[in-house]
Protein backbone atom coordinates (compact mmCIF):
# COMPACT_ATOMS: atom_id res chain seq x y z
CA UNK A 1 0.00 0.00 0.00
CA UNK A 2 1.21 3.45 -1.31
CA UNK A 3 1.83 6.23 1.42
CA UNK A 4 0.53 9.87 1.15
CA UNK A 5 1.49 11.13 -2.28
CA UNK A 6 4.33 13.77 -2.08
CA UNK A 7 4.42 17.51 -4.49
CA UNK A 8 7.91 18.08 -5.59
CA UNK A 9 7.80 21.69 -7.14
CA UNK A 10 10.46 23.49 -9.24
CA UNK A 11 10.01 27.29 -9.57
CA UNK A 12 11.36 28.37 -12.75
CA UNK A 13 10.21 30.59 -15.90
CA UNK A 14 9.44 28.66 -19.10
CA UNK A 15 11.17 28.97 -22.13
CA UNK A 16 14.22 28.32 -23.45
CA UNK A 17 15.73 32.03 -22.62
CA UNK A 18 15.51 31.55 -19.21
CA UNK A 19 17.16 28.17 -19.30
CA UNK A 20 20.82 28.58 -17.08
CA UNK A 21 18.94 31.77 -15.13
CA UNK A 22 19.30 32.05 -11.71
CA UNK A 23 15.71 32.09 -10.93
CA UNK A 24 15.37 28.51 -12.94
CA UNK A 25 17.45 26.78 -10.28
CA UNK A 26 14.80 25.21 -9.32
CA UNK A 27 13.57 23.98 -12.71
CA UNK A 28 17.19 22.71 -13.08
CA UNK A 29 17.01 21.37 -9.93
CA UNK A 30 13.82 18.82 -10.49
CA UNK A 31 14.87 18.10 -14.51
CA UNK A 32 18.05 16.58 -13.29
CA UNK A 33 16.08 14.95 -10.26
CA UNK A 34 13.74 13.73 -13.04
CA UNK A 35 16.18 13.07 -15.02
CA UNK A 36 18.33 10.17 -12.70
CA UNK A 37 14.36 8.69 -12.20
CA UNK A 38 13.62 7.82 -15.52
CA UNK A 39 10.71 10.59 -15.12
CA UNK A 40 8.38 11.78 -18.91
CA UNK A 41 7.20 15.06 -18.27
CA UNK A 42 3.77 15.70 -20.03
CA UNK A 43 2.30 19.08 -20.25
CA UNK A 44 -0.97 19.32 -18.10
CA UNK A 45 -3.38 22.14 -19.50
CA UNK A 46 -5.42 21.99 -16.86
CA UNK A 47 -2.66 22.47 -14.17
CA UNK A 48 -1.13 24.77 -16.47
CA UNK A 49 2.35 22.81 -15.58
CA UNK A 50 4.78 20.52 -16.58
CA UNK A 51 3.81 17.09 -14.32
CA UNK A 52 6.01 13.65 -14.04
CA UNK A 53 5.17 10.70 -11.58
CA UNK A 54 7.37 8.41 -9.72
CA UNK A 55 6.50 5.42 -7.32
CA UNK A 56 9.86 5.79 -4.97
CA UNK A 57 9.37 2.77 -2.51
CA UNK A 58 6.18 3.50 -0.99
CA UNK A 59 5.76 7.03 -1.81
CA UNK A 60 4.46 8.14 -4.85
CA UNK A 61 6.06 11.23 -6.20
CA UNK A 62 4.39 14.44 -8.07
CA UNK A 63 6.46 16.32 -10.01
CA UNK A 64 5.71 20.02 -11.08
CA UNK A 65 7.40 22.77 -13.00
CA UNK A 66 4.44 25.22 -13.34
CA UNK A 67 3.87 26.79 -16.90
CA UNK A 68 2.74 30.23 -14.92
CA UNK A 69 6.17 31.58 -14.05
CA UNK A 70 7.62 31.95 -10.89
CA UNK A 71 5.56 35.05 -9.57
CA UNK A 72 2.45 32.98 -10.56
CA UNK A 73 3.68 29.61 -9.14
CA UNK A 74 1.22 29.34 -7.06
CA UNK A 75 -2.13 29.21 -8.99
CA UNK A 76 -0.54 25.84 -10.53
CA UNK A 77 0.84 24.41 -7.15
CA UNK A 78 -2.85 25.18 -5.74
CA UNK A 79 -4.54 22.88 -8.65
CA UNK A 80 -2.42 20.21 -8.68
CA UNK A 81 -3.16 19.93 -4.68
CA UNK A 82 -6.52 19.97 -4.89
CA UNK A 83 -7.07 17.40 -7.43
CA UNK A 84 -4.65 14.72 -5.58
CA UNK A 85 -5.53 15.72 -2.29
CA UNK A 86 -1.91 16.85 -0.81
CA UNK A 87 -1.16 17.46 2.59
CA UNK A 88 1.00 20.72 2.91
CA UNK A 89 3.29 18.70 4.92
CA UNK A 90 3.75 16.46 1.75
CA UNK A 91 4.92 19.42 -0.40
CA UNK A 92 8.53 20.50 -1.31
CA UNK A 93 9.11 23.81 -3.25
CA UNK A 94 12.72 23.84 -4.43
CA UNK A 95 13.60 27.31 -5.25
CA UNK A 96 17.13 30.49 -5.96
CA UNK A 97 17.26 32.19 -3.11
CA UNK A 98 18.76 35.91 -2.95
CA UNK A 99 19.67 35.94 0.69
CA UNK A 100 22.10 32.51 0.47
CA UNK A 101 25.61 32.58 -1.33
CA UNK A 102 26.18 31.02 -4.19
CA UNK A 103 25.35 27.01 -3.88
CA UNK A 104 24.78 27.60 -0.46
CA UNK A 105 21.36 24.78 0.55
CA UNK A 106 19.19 25.48 3.28
CA UNK A 107 15.49 23.35 3.78
CA UNK A 108 12.97 24.79 6.07
CA UNK A 109 9.74 23.01 7.32
CA UNK A 110 8.04 26.69 6.99
CA UNK A 111 8.24 29.92 7.03
CA UNK A 112 7.86 33.44 5.13
CA UNK A 113 8.55 34.16 1.64
CA UNK A 114 11.73 35.38 2.31
CA UNK A 115 10.93 38.08 -0.64
CA UNK A 116 10.88 35.54 -2.86
CA UNK A 117 7.83 36.52 -5.26
CA UNK A 118 7.23 32.28 -5.82
CA UNK A 119 6.89 31.39 -2.63
CA UNK A 120 4.39 34.26 -1.52
CA UNK A 121 2.50 32.92 -4.61
CA UNK A 122 2.53 29.29 -3.51
CA UNK A 123 1.66 30.98 0.07
CA UNK A 124 -1.27 33.03 -0.77
CA UNK A 125 -2.76 30.28 -3.10
CA UNK A 126 -2.68 27.46 -0.55
CA UNK A 127 -3.38 30.01 2.72
CA UNK A 128 -0.32 28.42 5.02
CA UNK A 129 3.26 29.04 5.13
CA UNK A 130 3.43 25.22 6.35
CA UNK A 131 5.30 23.60 3.85
CA UNK A 132 8.77 22.44 2.97
CA UNK A 133 10.96 24.56 0.91
CA UNK A 134 14.33 23.78 -0.40
CA UNK A 135 16.28 27.09 -0.84
CA UNK A 136 19.26 27.69 -3.17
CA UNK A 137 21.65 30.16 -2.69
CA UNK A 138 22.35 32.35 -5.78
CA UNK A 139 24.34 35.66 -4.82
CA UNK A 140 28.07 36.07 -5.51
CA UNK A 141 28.09 39.32 -3.36
CA UNK A 142 27.86 40.04 0.13
CA UNK A 143 24.71 41.25 -0.15
CA UNK A 144 21.96 40.84 -3.09
CA UNK A 145 22.07 43.07 -5.61
CA UNK A 146 20.58 46.44 -6.02
CA UNK A 147 18.84 45.39 -9.28
CA UNK A 148 16.53 42.30 -8.28
CA UNK A 149 14.46 41.41 -11.39
CA UNK A 150 17.72 41.99 -13.63
CA UNK A 151 19.82 39.87 -11.48
CA UNK A 152 17.52 37.18 -11.25
CA UNK A 153 16.49 37.11 -14.65
CA UNK A 154 20.52 36.98 -15.54
CA UNK A 155 22.58 33.91 -16.63
CA UNK A 156 25.09 32.07 -14.29
CA UNK A 157 28.66 32.86 -15.63
CA UNK A 158 30.73 30.50 -16.56
CA UNK A 159 32.64 30.38 -13.14
CA UNK A 160 29.17 30.10 -11.36
CA UNK A 161 27.77 27.34 -13.70
CA UNK A 162 30.66 25.28 -12.03
CA UNK A 163 29.29 25.52 -8.48
CA UNK A 164 25.73 24.80 -9.54
CA UNK A 165 26.50 21.86 -11.52
CA UNK A 166 27.40 20.57 -7.96
CA UNK A 167 24.66 22.26 -5.70
CA UNK A 168 22.30 20.59 -8.31
CA UNK A 169 23.58 17.07 -7.52
CA UNK A 170 23.87 18.02 -3.72
CA UNK A 171 20.30 19.20 -4.32
CA UNK A 172 19.33 15.64 -5.83
CA UNK A 173 20.70 14.03 -2.97
CA UNK A 174 18.76 15.94 -0.36
CA UNK A 175 15.50 15.26 -2.05
CA UNK A 176 16.25 12.01 -1.69
CA UNK A 177 17.13 12.21 1.77
CA UNK A 178 14.02 13.63 2.17
CA UNK A 179 11.49 11.59 0.51
CA UNK A 180 13.78 8.54 2.20
CA UNK A 181 14.71 9.51 5.71
CA UNK A 182 12.00 12.55 6.14
CA UNK A 183 12.78 16.14 6.69
CA UNK A 184 14.81 16.01 9.82
CA UNK A 185 17.22 14.14 8.23
CA UNK A 186 18.14 16.36 5.66
CA UNK A 187 18.28 19.51 7.55
CA UNK A 188 20.53 17.58 9.85
CA UNK A 189 22.76 16.48 6.86
CA UNK A 190 22.44 19.40 4.11
CA UNK A 191 21.45 22.75 6.77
Amino acid sequence: MLKAVKLIIGLGNPGIRYRWTRHNLGFLVIEEFAKQKGVVWKRQKIFNAHIGWRKIGQVKIVLCKPLTYVNCSGEAVKKIVDKYDIDNKDILVICDDLNLPLGKIRIRQKGSDGGHNGLKSIIDCLGTKEFTRLRIGIVTQNRPPKNYTDYVLGKFTKDERKIIKETIASSVQTIEVIIKEGIEKAMNGYN
